[in-house]
């Protein structure tokens, strides 16, 4: 019985240990207000350059939010100094007016991959900046703005 008990806890521990998530983060702000001049910057490192990744962009918002889409200027920066900068807009709703995510404590999180099976060929420390690219100066309804970093493939 103690052996199938110490091979469960062995088997757990190592499922656990070989997540692909390197990070996960969502800034989240204060009264749904995303000001314009508000970069949402994060770090993360990268140790294991034997894989490519995938980043996505995370947006939160409230049923309110008053437009169908959002644009936003996503850099990520690499630890020799180089740097790749885009613009991306991406719909919200469809056709039809409707959310593309499922309404979740009270907001709708949608999830865009914006770097499909990216090479980060130098171990470091990798930085990405997130800015709002919406004409408004304070953008409201807006709970919160984050990314995710896993590994996707091996080289």
């Amino acid at each position: 019985m103690n052996s199938r008990y110490f091979f469960f806890i062995w088997f757990f521990f190592l499922i656990s240990c070989s997540s692909p998530t390197i990070i996960d983060e969502t800034e989240y702000f204060d009264n749904l207000v995303w000001n314009r001049f508000h970069f949402v910057e994060y770090e993360f490192d990268i140790e294991d350059v034997g894989y490519v990744y995938d980043v996505s962009v995370h947006f939160l918002h409230s049923p309110a939010y008053a437009t169908d889409h959002i644009s936003l200027n996503i850099s990520l920066y690499f630890p020799g100094g180089g740097f790749r900068s885009r613009d991306y807009e991406f719909d919200l709703q469809d056709q039809e007016m409707q959310w593309l995510a499922e309404l979740k404590d009270n907001y709708y999180k949608h999830s865009f991959l914006v770097y499909q099976n990216l090479n980060l060929s130098d171990a470091g420390t990798y930085r990405i900046r997130i800015e709002n690219k919406m004409t408004k100066f304070n953008l409201t309804d807006v709970a919160g703005v984050g990314f995710k970093v896993i590994k996707a493939l091996k080289k």
